[in-house]
């Protein structure tokens, strides 16, 4: 089996995709570097801190119903748990640093996502 050579180009690719795909969602206004003005960046940031949660439960479903030798299971699993685990407290430290934003300052930081037709 041969292991993919994931190095920094690799991941700067993923993240030009990223960007592309902003602006097609978005319009050409997401490609500015503080994103769409109009836009909550940090309740969107967030969001997807607490995707990653939904994300580690659907890859430890996976991993155990997979035929892995232990070892490889765990380090999938500790993998998993530390992504739900960072996910978790950048979106809590995240959370507390917006709503200071918010109502210390007074900072009007734009339209958050809107989760209510989720």
């Amino acid at each position: 089996m041969t292991i993919p050579n994931l190095n920094q180009a690799a991941v700067d690719q993923r993240l030009r995709k990223l960007i592309k795909l902003a602006a097609k969602k978005y319009g050409p206004e997401a490609l500015a570097p503080g994103g769409h003005s109009s836009r909550d960046v940090f309740d969107y940031t967030i969001n997807e801190l607490v995707g990653l949660e939904r994300y580690a439960q659907m890859m430890r479903h996976r991993l155990q119903v997979m035929d892995l030798d232990p070892y490889t299971l765990r380090r999938g699993l500790y993998i998993v748990q530390r992504i739900e685990e960072e996910g978790r407290h950048l979106a809590f430290l995240l959370e507390r640093y917006r709503a200071e934003l918010q109502d210390h300052f007074g900072i009007d930081l734009g339209r958050p996502e809107d989760l209510e037709g989720a």
